[in-house]
């Protein structure tokens, strides 16, 4: 997927403001689960997919660039890429504090 000619304002100006590049993008949008309308890429999918390539290199091949693009997500905590109708709306970092309502499995908290 080549999403360049077909992202928006928006996308390419937040990116811009944010620190993350079209690389970085492409690995979340490659590697990253979907939940609704977001491509999510946080630092826990991030360190295995890294411990998975050193323990067995030929299972999941990732180049030298592959390596240093996921070690700039986990720097910057994980990435969230918006998308509908193949056009990338936004681009953001990732806070688990915002995301506990978007965990598949979440029970509320019951108070007895």
């Amino acid at each position: 997927m080549d999403y360049s000619n077909n992202d928006t304002f928006h996308f390419n100006y937040r990116m811009n403001q944010r620190g993350i590049t079209k690389g970085m993008v492409m690995m979340v949008l490659y590697y990253g689960r979907v939940q609704q309308d977001r491509y999510i890429l946080n630092t826990r999918d991030v360190q295995s997919l890294l411990n998975a390539h050193q323990r067995k290199p030929e299972r999941q091949p990732l180049t030298k660039d592959e390596i240093r693009l996921l070690k700039k997500i986990l720097d910057k905590g994980g990435l969230v890429v918006v998308e509908m109708e193949n056009r990338c709306i936004t681009a953001y970092n990732f806070n688990s504090k915002d995301w506990w309502h978007f965990k598949p499995h979440h029970k509320p908290r019951v108070n007895c």
